[in-house]
């Protein structure tokens, strides 16, 4: 007689994120969203995944692939119901899906150690709602996926409404100290910044 014996291995890629965590920005800000990919069978096991931006009735998915032969991978943007548009990582013009757009110029997949690094430099348009929560998976080399886990939450904040904080305006092109004189108060210090909209902040 013989006999053998045989190990289903389903273990799947993890998805975690680097940056943003749980913050936000002007709408129309171009912004790099930082995420690792690992494996307990390494890289070589990690084919492709899903980057997902989704809050309200409005998404943004971004499918990548890596392929390390080719040095690199490909990556489609699909802005829900328009049609996909794909991009090569490093170059290539900008995937523009109205209320998102990918810049692959300024993307990368690289390996760092024992991580696969995805940055997608990605920015949303105002008609994106305000609060969004980003999601990501990934397939293994047999195709398995992982479950698609809520990385962090994110904000997008409409210039044409609110006024730019300190530190958050996208373009300010002025900013300096101001002093003023208050018989009751003494000297009054603070900062303005102008952005290119014409917004003042003032603190």
């Amino acid at each position: 007689t013989a006999s053998s014996s045989f190990t289903v291995d389903n273990q799947v890629p993890v998805a975690l994120i680097q940056s943003p965590v749980n913050s936000g920005d002007l709408a129309g800000t171009w912004v790099p969203f930082v995420l690792y990919y690992v494996s307990p069978h390494g890289i070589a096991d990690i084919s492709s995944g899903v980057v997902l931006f989704s809050g309200g009735n409005k998404s943004c998915q971004i499918q990548w692939d890596y392929t390390p032969s080719a040095g690199g991978g490909n990556f489609l943007s699909v802005q829900v119901p328009s049609p996909a548009q794909t991009g090569t990582f490093g170059s290539g013009p900008i995937l523009d899906a109205v209320d998102c757009a990918v810049k692959p110029a300024e993307s990368t997949i690289s390996v760092v150690g024992s991580v696969l690094v995805v940055t997608l430099k990605m920015k949303f348009g105002v008609n994106m709602p305000g609060s969004m929560q980003v999601y990501s998976s990934a397939n293994n080399s047999i195709g398995q996926s992982s479950p698609l886990s809520q990385l962090t939450g994110y904000q997008i904040i409409d210039s044409g409404v609110r006024s730019p904080q300190l530190l958050i305006s996208a373009t300010p092109i002025v900013d300096y100290i101001f002093n003023q004189t208050d018989p009751a108060q003494g000297a009054i210090r603070g900062s303005v910044v102008n952005d290119s909209l014409g917004l003042t902040s003032i603190s």
